[in-house]
């Protein structure tokens, strides 16, 4: 009679961190990995199974890391199924994203447009196909990138309700990934990166697009996922992610990126995760500094509430759900975000109207609304907060580490 197992066994968030123990392994050294790193996979639920890969987003290369180390047939059938799903999905939308870029390149050779890739999309454009994106974006001249929007619009996509102060209105298409066309940097990643429009270079694969350098690239992804989206800092797709980029660093350029990420707020976390990323280039085992990110992470989406309308509500939504479990741990930036001076030009429809008839009151509405829901929605995350500590707590599990 096989032992019963007990509450903690069957409850995904648990089973989704042993799985990402196990992952860390597989995915830094090509070895089949030791008893100690399987212990407990084989008890973890198919629910763990699902909640680890949809927030970790590393289905793709997790395969590829099982099958180098001959090791697919540890994981039971139920969970390979699992995992072959979630990799077929991930994989069409690096395919999307390939062509798009691809069209892109066209387009920008067509019209002399400089057209710079960012993010997850250098590696595709190079013809590295192992790390999920969502979108593609792309960086332009404000004359250029309306060009391009323009010229995606002709070729039949359909552009979103609404920009952000950064980038334009998302472009959309039929069976594809979305394509931001991005004015500039995020305000964060300006500080922290700079113009990375001042040292790019041409994609090899696609000479008429070009990417930062690798220095800019890697100090913009870091900021990207510790700045912009604290709830998913130290997810294996932003590790592998940023550990592609730093494996085409030297050794004094890392440097260089760290002391500038140190010197921006959250400086510690970025050049935790820069650390956890050279160890994955180097193909050594890092130590996770975000298993307690991670936990929250897991909680949160286990007990998933509706998302907001919208891709900046819901960016808010998640940022006080995750502010609100970690307290005292993020509050300081989650505030910092809240004061931040609105962009000069609003791009929500009604605010847009209300700019048309009075820049300064489009202004003033927004200097004062922006805390104001920024705390409002930290309020209204309470109530749900309280609950996933609840269950860190009856895990063992610290929500503030």
């Amino acid at each position: 009679m096989p032992p019963k197992r007990s509450p903690i066994d069957e409850d995904p968030v648990a089973g989704a961190l042993r799985l990402r123990r196990l992952a860390l392994r597989l995915l830094a050294v090509p070895e089949p990995a030791d008893a100690e790193s399987w212990r407990g996979v084989g008890d973890v639920p198919e629910s763990g199974w699902r909640l680890f890969l949809a927030v970790e987003r590393c289905a793709l290369a997790l395969r590829s890391a099982l099958d180098r180390a001959g090791a697919r047939r540890r994981v039971p059938a139920p969970a390979r199924e699992i995992l072959d799903a979630r990799a077929t999905v991930e994989l069409q939308r690096i395919l999307s994203a390939g062509a798009q870029l691809r069209s892109i390149g066209r387009f920008a050779e067509e019209s002399g447009w400089r057209v710079v890739v960012l993010k997850g999309g250098v590696p595709i454009a190079a013809g590295r196909h192992g790390i999920d994106v969502h979108d593609v974006d792309v960086l332009l001249d404000d004359r250029d990138a309306h060009g391009l929007a323009a010229r995606l619009d002709a070729a039949g996509y359909r552009a979103g309700p609404h920009g952000i102060s950064h980038h334009l209105p998302g472009r959309m298409a039929e069976a594809s990934i979305p394509v931001d066309v991005h004015l500039g940097l995020e305000a964060f990643a300006s500080r922290g990166v700079g113009d990375v429009r001042s040292a790019v270079r041409p994609i090899e694969a696609l000479p008429s697009l070009l990417r930062p350098a690798p220095p800019d690239h890697v100090a913009y992804l870091v900021t990207h996922s510790v700045a912009q989206h604290p709830w998913r800092q130290g997810t294996l797709r932003d590790l592998l992610l940023v550990a592609d980029g730093v494996a085409e660093c030297a050794a004094a350029e890392l440097a260089r990126v760290e002391r500038r990420l140190r010197e921006q707020p959250r400086g510690e976390a970025m050049a935790a995760l820069l650390a956890m990323a050279g160890a994955v280039a180097r193909g050594a085992v890092p130590d996770d500094a975000f298993a307690g990110t991670a936990a929250v992470n897991y909680a949160l989406n286990a007990g998933r509430a509706p998302r907001a309308p919208g891709p900046q509500l819901e960016v808010i939504r998640a940022l006080a759900l995750f502010t609100a479990v970690r307290r005292g741990v993020e509050v300081s930036e989650y505030l910092r975000q809240a004061m931040a001076p609105p962009g000069p030009r609003p791009h929500h429809p009604v605010l847009r109207l209300l700019y048309g008839v009075s820049p300064r009151l489009s202004l003033a509405v927004r200097s004062v609304g922006r805390p104001a829901f920024y705390v409002a929605a930290l309020l209204a995350a309470a109530p749900g907060a309280w609950r996933v500590r609840r269950r860190l707590r009856r895990l063992g599990i610290d929500a503030a580490a």
